[in-house]
């Protein structure tokens, strides 16, 4: 949200409804929204819900409400709602989207895939939709399809990073490390601050055996996030490359103390006996 937006967002969202708003859809629909980006989702579902009142079949009242229950991890309210709002407009593409979206938190990917294909089918040029198509892929290990969904959103957005750098992943979970390398390499160009690509890359470049490259990219990851765990862990996995076993296990107990979850760095760590 760029300043521009925001102040329009925080002019409707102090606006006060006139008897006549309150039975103009559009005008709740407008102020819902404003409230929902400042995350007062109360404050919207009331809105929304208003809005039916007067118009049962709004479908972008729905698909609002759905969207709030997606944001708050209620899936399949998120489901029904939105495929709610498909019965009234099945030609919206960002309708689509997140009903993938809420499949596949649902794990019902195949559903979900297909939601993403008709977003694509209606706008070819919807970067979200290939996106998510290519996460939902590489989650299910499908590496191919997740590489053809990546690229399909950046034939659209030659410039959009986080898709350089799930294609980087998915190249190299291929074993296609040149792939992964020029991929990550493209996403710290666009965002020279991107701290998961230049992370991403030190991985890669560990195992290659590139050392000295890729402690510079994981100290430059470390540099822009210092409590970064998954940064602490390769940085774990170059020192033991290296044979530094004490440095290894500091920095592994460093990303465990960073995220206490950290199952990768605790099996390493365990590893180093």
């Amino acid at each position: 949200m760029n300043r521009q937006e925001r102040r329009r967002l925080e002019k409707l969202r102090q606006r006060t409804l006139t008897d006549r708003d309150l039975k103009n859809p559009q005008v709740m629909l407008e102020k819902g929204f404003a409230h929902q980006q400042f995350e007062e989702h109360e404050i919207a579902a009331e809105l929304y819900n208003k809005v039916l009142a007067i118009d049962p079949e709004h479908a972008d009242a729905h698909h609002m409400l759905g969207a709030i229950d997606y944001t708050e991890g209620r899936y399949q309210d998120a489901a029904d709602k939105i495929t709610r709002a498909l019965q009234i407009d099945e030609q919206n593409a960002g309708y689509w989207t997140n009903l993938g979206n809420a499949l596949k938190e649902l794990e019902r990917h195949e559903e979900a895939a297909v939601a993403y294909e008709n977003a694509l089918a209606l706008n070819p040029e919807f970067t979200a939709a290939a996106f998510n198509l290519g996460n939902l892929h590489r989650e299910n290990d499908e590496v191919d399809l997740a590489i053809a969904a990546y690229q399909r959103a950046l034939e659209v957005d030659a410039n959009y990073e986080e898709a350089w750098l799930n294609l980087g992943t998915s190249y190299q979970a291929k074993g296609d490390p040149t792939s992964a390398e020029t991929a990550y390499r493209k996403a710290i160009s666009i965002d020279p601050s991107y701290v998961d690509a230049h992370n991403n890359l030190g991985n890669l470049l560990i195992e290659l055996g590139r050392l000295d490259e890729a402690e510079a990219a994981v100290q430059k990851a470390l540099d822009l996030a210092p409590e970064f765990p998954d940064a602490f862990y390769n940085k774990g996995k170059l020192a033991e490359a290296r044979g530094d076993k004490p440095a290894a296990k500091a920095a592994y107990e460093q990303a465990i103390s960073l995220d206490e979850d950290y199952d990768d760095a605790k099996e390493a760590l365990a590893a180093l006996g």
